[in-house]
């Protein structure tokens, strides 16, 4: 064994050009190999490897097995390290007919100097052989070969991942790939990361991979990619490393399924480590393995085995005997396994919960990530503007002088379709939002929408919040329309020519959009369809005032978050238990931002959660204009928010830079009060204050230089999740 050798390659004559005698020999060894394998009775005391992975009459052809199990290995494998893996993975692929392939990666035409990445290489040339493939470690073995792989696939998903349960990782050493164009690319790409690896300690593939999914997965969350860039650039060992991954982690969220790519979480992957339960397995929960490597196989003991920890660089074989290949086949599934390694099912699934929360907590601790010191100069702390936002609320948090009374159906234009709808308290003054409240009534009358201004004392609703009466508001009026879009009272509308419609999508019911000043979900504007859902959805949020924390909470904004999470990632119990540890303990604004952070770490960087659409930065209909002094461009600003009378500010005479200014002053866009007679459908031209208009890539820009501060407050913020859940109260 000491001299042994593969030198097989999947496809002989893919990657390298042979004479026609060389063919003539390769075909006589096919046939050969082929009718020994009709035969097949390896001996178990030890491996043979040969060919199992062969290719169709044509290259491109798939074989007449669809699924390959693919393991690929360098010259100096040594085949008995991973005996008892690979031989029940080569019994399995026996007993439901899948190919069983076991490639030298310097048989593929693949640069790559890095084993690891080699690998991936050699998997993308593969695949196009077969329907899909289950690439795997070599130390993965199959415990119960009762499970398929067909179990873990979807014709919508192309590439699938999973969650190592021993940390917060995407396992790199396992996935399923199916044969399209996109699954082969990404292997390739992914491959090819090896030569952007930054000179630090970088984890090899495991750890390029979460930097090489952020930026294939979330192409416009550059900021937050970048800040874990930073990071990973720093990193000097594995605890630099999990921060990194945690970092990128953030940017992911609680989500599995990422377009064509899914990361299934822990639990319910096909494979997990096995010494976390000391070995123990029970057929209900368990299907492979990893971590079965020869020099670490240790006796089982005789008795008094717990589904606990062990040590993670030894494990016990649950067969009870080597596999015998010739009698493994589609009618016996039956192996014969150790008695003592059989575990209780609730213990074992009551451990690994264990063990989960206690990673969950680990990572939120890891968040505190450190940068360099080098990287904060220049950045304006924004805690100030946290605290603040409060305060600078859409709708006023303290009563006024009634000044006006008035009618809301006189605010109402008939339309059949779609709705604008303000609410309003009784008390409140409409002079205080005159020149927003008239710009969107001009607009729907310009677009032929409805404009209903509604006081919250005319429907049913119990709530003793404004905040959340208002939401009870819309969910009664939704019934009306077949749209509806919700606005704070001081959001006005400063390019007509935008339609409402632009934003909708036949599968989304409700749609929200991200702050920019901060890291928030907007609760001051959202856009919702009649369904069953969004009326639902409304309806349970309006009742989330009777949960609210005896804390800080923030009200509807801040309750937004944990509702979301709840709502939409109800299988995310422990980490959003975490972050209610932190909103029940919130005592100021900044703990408030800390527990959004935290509530945003689940979220990650998605924008579509079945029907919710949450918008990223920038995408919205709605932004505030003080981040840009007020300037905005016809080619990409539709309302902006923060228009109170009060607060209205002279335009300055000189130049003005689409800039921050004072989030408490803003300038009037337009020249002269807004006609509401001259307002009819289709007349979109409004007279406005050319000082104000700027093109887009100047407004971009600003915006830019913006969102890249928040991304880093967001980082500190993450860095006092773990001291927040744990204050003593």
């Amino acid at each position: 064994m000491s001299s042994w050798k593969i030198r097989y390659s999947l496809v002989p004559g893919v990657e390298n050009r042979y004479n026609y005698t060389f063919l003539l020999v390769a075909f006589i060894c096919f046939v050969y190999i082929s009718i020994i394998f009709v035969f097949d009775t390896i001996p178990s005391t030890k491996i043979v490897w040969n060919a199992e992975g062969l290719r169709g009459p044509e290259e491109t052809e798939p074989v007449h097995h669809k699924i390959a199990i693919v393991m690929i290995v360098t010259k100096e494998t040594k085949p008995e390290y991973y005996e008892h893996a690979i031989q029940s993975v080569r019994c399995y692929c026996k007993i439901h007919g899948y190919e069983f392939v076991l490639a030298v990666d310097s048989d593929f035409n693949c640069s790559h100097k890095d084993k690891f990445f080699r690998r991936h290489c050699a998997a993308a040339k593969i695949l196009p052989l077969f329907d899909a493939i289950l690439f795997l470690d070599a130390d993965i073995g199959i415990v119960n070969p009762n499970h398929r792989i067909e179990e873990y696939m979807e014709n919508d998903i192309d590439v699938i991942f999973y969650d190592r349960f021993y940390n917060w990782e995407i396992m790199a050493g396992s996935y399923i790939a199916r044969n399209t164009q996109y699954a082969v690319d990404l292997l390739n790409e992914f491959a090819d990361y090896e030569f952007k690896l930054p000179k630090s300690f970088h984890g090899t593939d495991n750890g390029a991979l979460h930097i090489f999914l952020a930026e294939k997965l979330f192409p416009h969350a550059s900021i937050e990619t970048d800040i874990c860039k930073k990071v990973y650039a720093k990193s000097n060992g594995y605890e630099d490393l999990f921060t990194y991954e945690a970092c990128v982690r953030a940017i992911f969220g609680a989500g599995t399924d990422f377009g064509k790519v899914r990361i299934k979480r822990k639990g319910t992957g096909w494979a997990r480590d096995g010494w976390l339960t000391s070995m123990l397995w029970h057929p209900d929960i368990d299907f492979m393995f990893h971590g079965w490597k020869l020099n670490q196989l240790k006796e089982t003991p005789a008795h008094g085995l717990t589904p606990n920890q062990m040590g993670r660089s030894q494990w016990f074989n649950p067969l009870s005997g080597p596999i015998d290949l010739s009698t493994c086949s589609p009618q016996n599934k039956t192996w014969s396994y150790d008695p003592r390694l059989r575990g209780n099912k609730e213990d074992i699934l009551k451990s690994l919960r264990k063990f989960e929360e206690e990673i969950a907590v680990q990572q939120n601790d890891r968040k505190s990530i450190q940068i360099p010191h080098k990287t904060y100069l220049g950045i304006l702390i924004i805690f100030t503007i946290i605290f603040c936002f409060f305060t600078y609320s859409p709708i006023p948090r303290s009563s006024g002088k009634v000044t006006q009374k008035f009618d809301s159906t006189s605010y109402e234009i008939p339309s059949e379709r779609i709705a604008i709808v303000a609410v309003i308290t009784n008390d409140t003054n409409i002079q205080s939002y005159e020149i927003a409240l008239k710009s969107v009534e001009c607009y729907a009358k310009v677009q032929g929408y409805s404009f209903i201004l509604a006081r919250d004392s005319e429907y049913k609703c119990q709530n003793k919040d404004k905040f959340f009466r208002r939401h009870c508001v819309v969910s009664k009026i939704l019934s009306n329309y077949s749209t509806l879009l919700f606005l704070d009272a001081d959001i006005g509308v400063v390019n007509p020519k935008k339609r409402i419609e632009e934003y909708l999508d036949d599968n989304i019911d409700i749609i929200f959009y991200d702050r920019h000043f901060n890291f928030e979900v907007a609760m001051g504007s959202y856009i919702l369809k009649n369904t069953p859902y969004a009326k639902q959805f409304f309806e349970e949020f309006a009742a989330y005032e009777s949960k609210l924390p005896n804390s800080v909470h923030g009200t509807d904004n801040g309750a937004l978050h944990i509702f979301l999470a709840e709502k939409l990632f109800p299988h995310k119990k422990i980490e959003i238990d975490l972050c209610r540890k932190a909103y029940n303990h919130s005592k100021n604004f900044d703990d408030l931002a800390t527990y959004e952070v935290c509530i945003r770490a689940i979220l990650g960087a998605h924008t579509d959660f079945g029907k919710v659409r949450i918008m990223s930065k920038g995408t919205g209909w709605v932004r505030d204009a003080w981040l840009t002094s007020g300037v905005w461009s016809p080619d990409r600003d539709f309302m902006l928010h923060g228009w109170k009378t009060k607060e209205l500010t002279v335009t300055p005479t000189g130049s003005i830079k689409a800039t921050a200014m004072s989030w408490s002053t803003w300038y009037n866009p337009f020249l002269g009060e807004i006609e509401l007679t001259k307002c009819f459908l289709g007349n979109t031209t409004w007279s406005y204050n050319k000082k104000l208009i700027q093109d887009r890539k100047s407004v971009d820009a600003g915006l830019v230089e913006y969102e890249k501060k928040v991304a880093f407050n967001k980082i500190r913020q993450m860095g006092k999740i773990f001291e927040l859940m744990n204050r003593e109260t």
